[in-house]
């Protein structure tokens, strides 16, 4: 992504892997965000159990120090470009 915040994101999400929503581009996020909206009021049962795999799996980026080091260097290497 363009955004700290978006890179932040798909590391998450690529760490507990959960890439399934992960977008490359504006068009990509709406695509997935229109199959989330429909699948959320036309199928409630897969929805619950997207939802359901997700928060299992966020426990794998749980006290993950390297995540930490990684936005730590990210940060340093940017200061000293500046």
């Amino acid at each position: 992504g363009e955004y700290l915040r978006q890179r932040l994101a798909s590391g998450l999400l690529k760490l507990i892997g959960q890439t399934g929503t992960i977008a490359s581009n504006h068009n990509e996020y709406i695509q997935i965000a229109c199959k989330l909206a429909a699948l959320q009021s036309n199928d409630s049962v897969s929805y619950s159990n997207l939802r359901s795999t997700l928060k299992l799996a966020s426990n794998k980026s749980n006290h993950r120090i390297e995540v930490i080091r990684s936005f730590e260097n990210f940060i340093l290497d940017n200061i000293s470009l500046n």
